[in-house]
């Protein structure tokens, strides 16, 4: 394995993202498509996509902007207009849809169902319809059974790769950085899928799967928001006795989750079915559900250690991460609970108790502990 060459392919991802507005415009021209950025989950990307609609996730950087900016600076709104044909957002962002309807942009909302199975999908459908009676689109999703599938299988492409490349950075953290992986989820979030293909299936092929022999590591999942650096990350590791394997982050695994059979020709019910599951973001599903969906199943993943950092600028988040400190300690899984600024310190200091025979209680901490 070459270390070298991983850094740059890493290298080559980060320019692209700089160069987003660049790669959107000539593939708006080669496709023909509608060019949609969207702000947290909203529309499932197979259905836009079969619809002519290339849905891509707005980049970090303008998205915490969005968030906190107000107004939003001229050289972003400038930058957005020239970028995307259309910005969805989810329906809970009242103020924020006022404020690009302001700036000159084209937005839409979407109401990402409450709940799961058949109530929500269907709530799903009439959701997806009405997005397309109010952007112009003609597509029957319900007859275009061809198209779905195709949609289908170029996202799912990229997700099996990109699960690959998680999977296989747990047993060559030394050559992957977290801060790295960060590149490679906000490259395949927010660029067109084959304009990264190439090299995220080179990345994969660099980082072979072992079968690990060490047992004294710990797995951790991650809790994090959209202002988040995941340097932090590579530093808790560094601490020897732990590895990130899972998170619960606005641009990170969560993302590429999904797994269906792309042939099924009663695709579309599957999809909707499917992403009536997701745990989605923290805005758009109340905690109750996300903790019933992902964070009550997680002892059947490995998971040894949860980590929740709190968010500066999502209220939402830290509304969740409180909730699900004491929820998940309650249910015998270990979890620490801070801000950017102290989380490696919490970490370290977890480890040394730990190794010293303390464990954490169960009980509801005070305040002042």
């Amino acid at each position: 394995m070459s270390r070298n060459q991983i850094k740059d392919i890493v290298e080559v991802l980060h320019n692209r993202l700089e160069m987003t507005d660049v790669i959107l415009t000539a593939h708006r021209e080669k496709t023909g498509n509608v060019i949609a950025g969207s702000l947290c989950d909203t529309i499932p990307p197979e259905i836009a996509l079969a619809a002519g609609i290339t849905l891509v996730s707005i980049p970090e950087k303008y998205q915490v902007e969005l968030l906190v900016e107000v107004p939003l600076s001229k050289d972003t709104v400038s930058w957005m207009r020239d970028s995307y044909d259309l910005v969805i957002i989810p329906s809970c962002f009242e103020s924020m849809y006022q404020r690009l309807l302001d700036a000159g942009m084209d937005v839409c909302t979407f109401q990402v169902p409450s709940g799961w199975g058949e109530e929500s999908s269907v709530a799903l459908h009439n959701a997806i319809m009405r997005l397309f009676r109010e952007t112009e689109i003609m597509f029957e999703p319900l007859s275009e059974t061809e198209k779905i599938q195709n949609a289908c299988q170029h996202h799912d492409s990229l997700r099996k790769i990109i699960r690959g490349i998680a999977a296989g950075r747990v047993d060559n953290a030394s050559e992957l950085s977290n801060r790295d992986l960060q590149v490679v989820f906000e490259s395949a979030t927010c660029l067109p899928v084959e304009s990264v293909m190439v090299e995220l299936s080179l990345l994969l092929e660099l980082l072979p799967l072992k079968i690990s022999d060490t047992t004294d590591i710990w797995n951790v999942m991650i809790f994090g928001g959209k202002k988040l650096n995941w340097g932090l990350f590579d530093d808790m590791e560094s601490e020897g006795q732990l590895v990130v394997v899972e998170d619960d982050v606005c641009t990170g695994r969560r993302k590429f989750d999904i797994s269906l059979d792309c042939k099924s020709e009663n695709i579309y019910y599957e999809l909707l079915d499917i992403y009536s599951y997701k745990p989605y973001c923290p805005v758009v599903r109340p905690v109750e559900e996300r903790y019933e969906l992902l964070y009550k199943l997680l002892k059947n993943y490995g998971i040894d250690l949860v980590i929740l950092i709190n968010d500066p600028i999502c209220e939402e988040r830290n509304i969740h991460s409180n909730y699900l400190y004491h929820r998940l300690r309650l249910d015998g899984i270990d979890t620490i609970l801070g801000d950017e600024a102290h989380i490696v310190n919490e970490v370290r200091d977890y480890v040394q108790k730990y190794n010293k025979g303390v464990r954490i209680s169960i009980s509801i901490p005070l305040e002042n502990e």
